[in-house]
């Protein structure tokens, strides 16, 4: 049931969209492969200088360092 309603939220949110980033996504299918590569590292750099990324990404490093789970020990015997 949560992931219907996820679905049906994240298809709502498709008929929502504004229609100025469907004119962009125009110029993007145009780009050559090197213009969308840096184009998207760009957009990926400013994502990672947000703080609550940070923050999630070092959660999930302590939680894979110090919660190991079966399937670890798993893979080495």
């Amino acid at each position: 049931m949560i992931a219907s309603i996820l679905g049906f939220l994240i298809c709502l949110s498709g008929f929502l969209i504004d229609k100025n980033e469907e004119q962009s996504s125009d110029t993007f299918v145009n780009m050559t492969l090197k213009e969308r590569s840096a184009k998207v590292f760009f957009e990926v750099a400013n994502g990672l200088k947000l703080k609550e990324l940070h923050q999630s990404v070092l959660f999930f490093i302590l939680m894979g360092c110090m919660v190991p789970s079966f399937s670890d020990f798993l893979y080495y015997y």
